[in-house]
């Protein structure tokens, strides 16, 4: 096991950059219809790949957070000032009761000098929530 995790962590230094930010994920499900900020975090392992995690604090009573993991596959950019990459993942949502689902979306990133603004529609499966989230990387 130590190996394997040595050998991500070396690659993911070798091969990728890493952005944190946040922003803020409006969810219009029928359940869980809230909104809130939220925290993200991008790592990158390979030429197309990234690994994002996200934690988003509703703020409405009996929504309190959704944790999300997703992968990205880097599609494609247009002359690098929008970046496109179709991703899919796992959502837990945490109500009344926790609630887990697969969730597919795309990510819009429109990158700057210093900093990159995103978009990034989802839909999560569980009770049909749709999510959309923006905010800024650095």
């Amino acid at each position: 096991m130590f190996f394997i995790l040595s050998g991500f962590l070396y690659l993911q230094n070798a091969n990728s950059q890493t952005y944190f930010g946040g922003g803020f994920a409006i969810n219009t499900g029928e359940v869980n219809s809230a909104f809130g900020p939220q925290a993200k975090i991008a790592l990158g392992f390979a030429d197309k790949l990234e690994l994002n995690g996200m934690f988003t604090y509703y703020l409405k009573k009996g929504t309190y957070y959704a944790i999300d993991f997703d992968l990205h596959y880097k599609l494609f950019n247009i002359a690098d000032k929008v970046l496109i990459q179709p991703f899919a993942g796992l959502n837990f949502t945490r109500t009344n009761n926790t609630d887990s689902s697969l969730n597919l979306g795309a990510s819009l990133r429109f990158p700057t000098e210093k900093l990159t603004y995103y978009i990034e529609p989802r839909l999560i499966f569980d009770h049909s929530q749709f999510v959309l989230s923006f905010g800024i990387l650095i």
